[in-house]
């Protein structure tokens, strides 16, 4: 994580640091990106770098804590949309995202790309899972939903996000296309919750 020094730093001088390693992030995989590059683009001496971050990996670490940090701040706000309905998220995610997309194009496509690049990480570390369902246990009620256990919340949360990523990278790629990549998440959806109803309709005669 950051240093004090870093934190200390005129706010211009953080953001186009920030600026420049997201940038450099979102163009190949994190193992291929060089640090020379990331400082070159900053406009700052190597040994500076080294005051604020302890090394790459910790400054990649940092880049994906603040998308982290800006991923549950969106579950939030689209739970809020779809009024708790944890089934309902991906639609509503889907549907902010592109909103974010039409708004700013650049920051929206620049998070997108770190994420693909880096999806062999696995979801675990590109987001705080167990911040998420943190959240999740205080917005939402999940007992119609019959889940036993944080294993199974984080399992079902997990292949909901995943859902939903899928989607809204395919319509970054093909925006004529964004409608048919709702739709067929919207059909992803209905499939995992059909699979939710008969499970709870199994359970009906012992309480979850």
């Amino acid at each position: 994580m950051p240093t004090s020094t870093f934190f200390n730093l005129p706010e211009e001088k953080r953001q186009r640091l920030m600026r420049s390693a997201m940038e450099e992030f979102s163009k190949r995989p994190y193992g291929e990106v060089p640090l020379s590059g990331i400082i070159q683009s900053a406009g700052i001496p190597r040994g500076s770098f080294y005051q604020y971050f302890a090394d790459k990996t910790d400054l990649f670490q940092y880049v994906l804590s603040q998308i982290s940090q800006r991923m549950r701040g969106l579950i939030g706000e689209s739970l809020d949309r779809c009024g708790g309905d944890l089934l309902d998220l991906p639609l509503a995610l889907f549907d902010w995202a592109m909103e974010f997309l039409r708004e700013d194009e650049e920051e929206a496509r620049t998070i997108l790309c770190i994420v693909q690049h880096n999806a062999a990480l696995g979801s675990g570390q590109i987001w705080d899972v167990e911040a998420t369902v943190r959240l999740l246990l205080e917005r939402v009620d999940l007992t119609p939903l019959c889940l036993d256990g944080r294993g199974e919340v984080c399992a079902l949360l997990d292949l909901l996000l995943s859902s939903a990523g899928q989607a809204v990278g395919a319509a970054c790629c093909h925006p004529a296309k964004a409608e048919l990549c709702r739709t067929h998440l919207q059909y992803k959806i209905e499939i995992i919750r059909a699979g939710v109803l008969s499970r709870r309709s199994d359970k009906e005669a012992s309480p979850c």
